[in-house]
């Protein structure tokens, strides 16, 4: 725990206890972009926009102990824009454009 600890510190840049969007592609190196916000919000289980230290806990053990079925269900809500479980042929399209981008 210590480990995992250490690295939500790391990603904090603000020390202000909670993950930022922009933190978080900051360390990744990554742009931000409509992709990256998705996954964040399917980290985000509060939907505050944040994500806590027991959301980073819950995000890094799902996506290191995923099994097939977690990681196709993980896909699914990348996809589920409006929390919905079920998709809209505009989530769909939606999606494809980002993914081609």
């Amino acid at each position: 725990m210590d480990r995992i600890h250490s690295s939500f510190n790391a990603i904090d840049t603000n020390k202000d206890g909670v993950l930022e969007l922009g933190e978080l592609m900051e360390v990744l190196g990554v742009e931000p972009s409509a992709f990256s916000a998705e996954i964040f919000r399917v980290f985000d289980r509060d939907e505050d926009a944040l994500i806590d230290f027991v959301e980073f806990v819950q995000a890094c053990t799902r996506m290191c102990c995923a099994s097939q079925k977690c990681l196709a269900h993980f896909a699914f809500r990348m996809v589920d824009a409006d929390g919905s479980g079920s998709l809209s042929r505009e989530e769909v399209n939606l999606r494809e454009a980002v993914t081609q981008n």
